[in-house]
């Protein structure tokens, strides 16, 4: 899935994650995390592992997911990455 612009999914409320998708000049998968400091530490790998599992779900090779997590637990999370995912990969003007 070719991702074409930029797109967003879920909230920054407690036990969610605001989830961003965009084109990423050069190529590549480019994940970036913004939490707590100690949410970082303890599980921003494994948050990212996450969010990769998730893109490469959807055939995505190349993008910058942007992730601020409010606790999300897994399955959230992958579900805010498919959806972006699939909205950044949308034709311009539709829906």
């Amino acid at each position: 899935m070719r991702i074409t612009r930029a797109a967003q999914a879920g909230s920054e409320r407690k036990g969610d994650a605001l989830v961003g998708v965009s084109p990423k000049p050069g190529g590549g998968l480019s994940v970036e995390l913004a939490a707590k400091a100690i949410t970082k530490k303890q599980f921003g790998a494994h948050i990212e592992a996450v969010a990769r599992e998730a893109a490469g779900l959807e055939g995505v090779d190349s993008a910058l997911i942007e992730i601020r997590d409010a606790g999300a637990l897994d399955f959230t999370l992958r579900a805010r990455v498919r959806a972006a995912v699939r909205r950044a990969a949308r034709p311009e003007g539709e829906a």
